[in-house]
């Protein structure tokens, strides 16, 4: 898998700030003391702690500063409870088996995972503040980024309080289920089938309030998959549960399925390689899918 470097928004403005109230936020608590999350975690003992706060009186060093001098702790483990205690909780490596590429599950501080959640700010201002609920991603053509590009938002979505449910709408070459480490099962293709089960929504235990549903067993048909009025009635069903709803799909040179599950969001996210991209494609793509009925909210450049 290719990671990705997101380097420019071309829409939304991008003079949006990057901390604009959440979907559905929870309400605010007190921030815990890095010293009690360390001890809670096991990484102190009560008398670590009081050996650190001696010497923050003489250094005048931040606690988990002069933890890591005393080499009490390693300074990741710091950085992992510091986003903690800053409401942005940090996965470690390897935790939960998902791919590296999920920044904003494995390095919520860090550039990559601070350009996302700007841009998830924008697409919350811009779409979901209206009362929308759906949005589907759509790479120009394949290997744009879109479908990591749908996993990262889904993350931030949920650690703002959003119910937020991610659709793996890519019948032909799906990749969520191996982003999120997903066992072969049923999906959304077996659910539209009327084979599979109405529950097909897989919630993650390491990323509280997300849920993923897998493309499941790969269709002949997916474009005449997603026309049906069983794909429609799932994610009506879906859009009472959670509070977005976010769809990744095949790109746009590869497949027609696009434009069902556009037609059904309502809004799309186009993804694009720059330099790679040719700027024709982007206007044809959003020509087209304006025909289908659906607005191009923004569009992602990545680079790789």
């Amino acid at each position: 898998m290719k990671k990705s470097s997101v380097i420019h928004v071309a829409s939304p403005d991008d003079d949006l700030p990057a901390t604009a109230a959440a979907i559905n936020p929870a309400e605010a608590a007190p921030r815990p003391k890095l010293g009690q999350l360390l001890l809670e975690a096991g990484k102190l003992r009560a008398i670590d702690i009081e050996r650190v706060l001696q010497l923050q009186v003489v250094s005048r060093l931040a606690f988990g500063e002069a933890a890591v001098q005393l080499q009490l702790v390693a300074p990741e483990d710091v950085e992992h409870m510091l986003a903690r205690q800053f409401g942005c909780p940090q996965l470690l490596p390897g935790e939960g088996g998902y791919a590296s590429e999920l920044v904003s599950a494995y390095a919520p501080l860090g550039p990559q995972a601070e350009a996302l959640t700007r841009f998830a700010t924008c697409l919350t201002q811009r779409w979901f503040a209206g009362g929308r609920r759906e949005l589907a991603l759509c790479g120009i053509e394949p290997g744009s980024g879109a479908s990591l590009l749908a996993a990262n938002l889904a993350v931030i979505f949920a650690r703002r309080g959003a119910r937020t449910l991610l659709v793996d709408a890519d019948l032909r070459a799906p990749c969520q289920h191996r982003i999120f480490n997903l066992a072969q099962r049923r999906g959304l293709a077996d659910a539209i089938g009327l084979r599979g089960d109405d529950d097909i929504a897989c919630e993650l235990p390491e990323l509280p309030g997300l849920s993923v549903i897998a493309a499941g067993n790969r269709p002949p048909n997916p474009q005449q998959l997603l026309a049906r009025p069983a794909f429609g009635q799932l994610m009506e069903d879906c859009v009472r549960r959670f509070d977005v709803v976010l769809y990744d799909t095949p790109a746009f040179t590869s497949a027609a399925d696009i434009f069902a599950v556009a037609a059904r969001a309502g809004g799309v996210v186009l993804v694009a390689r720059r330099d790679a991209t040719p700027a024709a494609e982007l206007r044809r793509a959003a020509d087209y899918l304006g025909r289908a009925n659906a607005s191009v909210v923004a569009a992602m450049l990545n680079r790789f």
